[in-house]
């Protein structure tokens, strides 16, 4: 591992802009993280089968790319072999996260595990207002679902559904569990927010738009009773902390205690590179990804990541080869174990043990590669959002 491998900008997935950097040093400062470790320990790799593994059924994946500008979204299939129907999962990207080689890691994780992924681009660019993105989104789903329905697709199976999200995608995902119905879509049966981050809260969204944006937050009463939901958040996350993801678990009155969980996540520096549970949490990047007709070269995150692994080339002599600093860690492991337990036990009754609660089952992480234990999730009451 090189030096400069270890630290990562937590800026680089929501500024947007050299100007946004510029206009708020302090912030930028205040949100790097260092990714040196205390040890050389490294961390475990993805588990081998079972919830959030490396088994899958399906080798491949068929990607395709509907609608124009905010109404654009992206459709995964699962292939080699295609099954006839699949359960479908949509999945909602953070502030000016547009592209899904952003999230390409989980993506194929879930699309190989046997789901079709509907991923809504809704944000053509980051002078979009916070209203118009929340329809985009919810219309790209209810179009992306409508081509599902034309011959030569994996067929969807419309009852069995889940949402994920992160950052401001996290509040789009709560809010498609809470409308699904007035929106004429399925029912959610399974739903995971993380970081969720309200434009009223978002200090870089203010900045962008130049005045103080209103709340897109739905009424999460309105959540079905037996959907399973769980809020996920990470303890140094310096860009939308607990706020909203407090907000959204308390409103969420209609649930049993016995199907919503709130997740904090910790950092954990004992090995190298550490973990770090900033806003960048869910991000795992992955080429394959990088879809020709829309390259990540163009959108506006991409050129900040670009510029900051550039920047640690030259700086550390860095060889390009290794520049996977969203590399999917042992933080993206348990996230995606702790879905795939919540969606197979709505969708199929299985793994439930895994899904919510306060078991070891639910908040062990893994070990570094000295035997060492990673900082277990933490299952509590939300202590922020007053």
């Amino acid at each position: 591992m090189k030096p400069m491998k270890r630290a990562r900008m937590i800026l680089t997935a929501l500024a947007v802009s050299a100007v946004v950097a510029a206009a708020a040093p302090r912030a930028c400062r205040a949100i790097v993280v260092d990714l040196k470790g205390e040890t050389s320990a490294a961390q475990p790799s993805q588990p081998a089968s079972g919830p959030g593994g490396a088994v899958y059924p399906h080798a491949d994946i068929k990607m395709s790319q509907h609608g124009a500008g905010s109404d654009m979204f992206w459709i995964f299939e699962p292939a080699d072999p295609a099954p006839e129907s699949a359960p479908v999962i949509a999945f909602f990207h953070g502030w000016s996260a547009m592209h899904p080689k952003i999230y390409g890691g989980w993506i194929s994780h879930l699309v190989r595990r046997g789901s079709i992924v509907i991923f809504p681009k809704y944000q053509e660019n980051i002078n979009v207002m916070p209203p118009v993105m929340h329809k985009a989104a919810m219309d790209a789903v209810a179009a992306a679902l409508m081509e599902l329905d034309k011959p030569g697709r994996v067929r969807p199976d419309k009852e069995r559904f889940a949402a994920v999200g992160h950052s401001f995608g996290g509040v789009l995902a709560s809010n498609l569990t809470a409308n699904w119905s007035k929106l004429a879509l399925p029912m959610v049966r399974a739903a995971m927010p993380v970081e969720p981050g309200d434009p009223k809260y978002a200090h870089i969204a203010k900045m962008v738009h130049h005045k103080p944006l209103e709340s897109i937050m739905a009424d999460y009463a309105d959540i079905h009773p037996g959907t399973l939901f769980a809020v996920v958040v990470g303890a140094d996350d310096g860009i939308v902390a607990e706020r909203t993801a407090a907000e959204i678990y308390r409103a969420a009155t209609s649930l049993p205690a016995e199907h919503k969980n709130y997740i904090v996540v910790h950092s954990d520096r004992h090995g190298d590179p550490a973990l770090a549970a900033d806003h960048m949490l869910p991000i795992a990047t992955d080429q394959s990804f990088d879809i020709p007709e829309r390259r990540l070269a163009a959108e506006p995150v991409a050129a900040i990541i670009r510029d900051r692994l550039e920047r640690m080339a030259r700086d550390g002599g860095q060889e390009p080869e290794e520049r996977d600093v969203y590399a999917a860690n042992a933080h993206d492991f348990a996230l995606w174990r702790l879905f795939d337990s919540m969606t197979d036990c709505a969708f199929y009754g299985e793994n439930c043990d895994g899904a919510l609660g306060d078991s070891d089952k639910v908040k062990r992480v893994g070990e570094w590669s000295d035997g060492v234990e990673i900082k277990k999730l933490e299952i509590r009451e939300p202590s922020g959002g007053q």
